[in-house]
């Protein structure tokens, strides 16, 4: 798994909610001055994030984003597999493949789960509250 620019930029975005949650819809206009994103990426991944009720959205030139929980209730798992889908170190084990006609004799098969399961229980085991600048 690569971790895609459109998964690190929507940690960004939500680290960035998070770090100035005052209750208000914050413009996405300004998380992309702050963070130094592209604003038309972020105009790319912000519906998804909104679609999966991860943040609300209020549309229009005076809208915005903002969390819709606490920031230690987000994992980067979950944002992580909501842009760039599910872990997966071996193409046999990604979301919408067949099923390989080797798997029942395939003798490094617990090695690819067992990792992706590491890697699953690391990235959900880190919240946004973690990576928030401390002051």
């Amino acid at each position: 798994m690569i971790i895609s620019a459109k998964g690190r930029y929507a940690l960004c975005v939500m680290i960035d909610l998070a770090e100035n949650n005052n209750g208000s819809y914050i413009p996405m206009k300004e998380v992309a001055e702050r963070q130094g994103l592209p604003f038309k990426y972020l105009a790319r991944i912000m519906p998804i994030l909104a679609r999966n009720h991860v943040v609300d959205t209020i549309p229009g030139k005076s809208g915005g984003y903002r969390l819709n929980r606490k920031p230690e209730e987000y994992t980067l798992g979950e944002i992580l597999r909501l842009i760039d889908g599910k872990f997966a170190p071996v193409a046999c084990l990604a979301y919408a493949t067949e099923p390989c006609e080797q798997s029942s004799q395939c003798r490094t098969l617990p090695v690819w789960k067992n990792l992706q399961n590491m890697v699953d229980s690391y990235l959900d085991s880190i919240t946004l509250k973690d990576l928030m600048c401390r002051e």
